[in-house]
């Protein structure tokens, strides 16, 4: 495996800098909404590759998560908890589609 977990770690801090700049220039929020962790990655391949009698690279599990979506905190609409809950009066849902993805991936040279 060519990439370590310090490098890793290194851009993300990087990307996490750069939103958090990006929302003070912008006023513009968002909110962590999807995140795959590597361990479901390598379950779901090992079990892909394991029906053509393939073994999978498999990925240390150290790195925690190999992607990261972040959306706008405008939106998305609030989902209510349970019945005769009051909606959240803080949303600001205007269908705004601004979206932020991080992607761990493995070259081909390793």
């Amino acid at each position: 495996m060519r990439f370590t977990l310090f490098y890793f770690l290194s851009l993300l801090f990087i990307l996490i800098l750069f939103r958090c700049s990006y929302q003070c220039e912008t006023f513009q929020a968002y909110r962590l909404r999807t995140s795959n962790s590597v361990k479901d990655r390598n379950c779901a391949c090992t079990q892909a590759l394991s029906k053509r009698g393939t073994t999978p690279k498999l990925w240390d599990e150290s790195l925690g998560f190999y992607t990261k979506s972040w959306n706008c905190a405008h939106s998305h609409r609030f989902s209510l908890v349970g019945p005769g809950e009051r909606t959240n009066h803080t949303t600001r849902r205007i269908d705004c589609r601004a979206k932020m993805n991080a992607l761990l991936f493995q070259g081909h040279d390793g």
